[in-house]
């Protein structure tokens, strides 16, 4: 915070299921960092813009939470859109109505 708070903001989002960002969650833990959901790291994706938006190698921050929602939350349609570059000032755009996260924090 102290970084942006000179350069720019930050808004936080949340979603009002919390079963649902914590199913979400559960997957992100298990897909990019510990495949059996412990504390030591086990997963090592690279950062990259390049790959399907369905591959974990590489990847980048908006895609991870975009997969999060959409694979990890199982046939519930929180997704809508799933596009090919997941930019992260679009990310509350790309879920259905009935799951689009609020914001709950602006930070500037």
């Amino acid at each position: 915070m102290d970084y942006y708070d000179k350069r720019g903001w930050v808004k936080v989002y949340r979603l009002k299921d919390s079963s649902v960002a914590n199913a979400a969650a559960s997957w992100a833990d298990k897909n990019y960092y510990s495949t059996n959901g412990t504390s030591k790291q086990n997963i090592f994706p690279k950062y990259g813009m390049t790959g399907s938006r369905y591959s974990k190698n590489p990847t980048y921050c908006s895609k991870i939470v975009l997969q999060a929602y959409y694979f990890g939350t199982g046939n519930k349609p929180v997704v809508q859109v799933f596009p090919s570059l997941v930019t992260v000032y679009d990310l509350p755009n790309y879920f259905s109505k009935a799951y689009k996260p609020q914001q709950v924090k602006y930070f500037k």
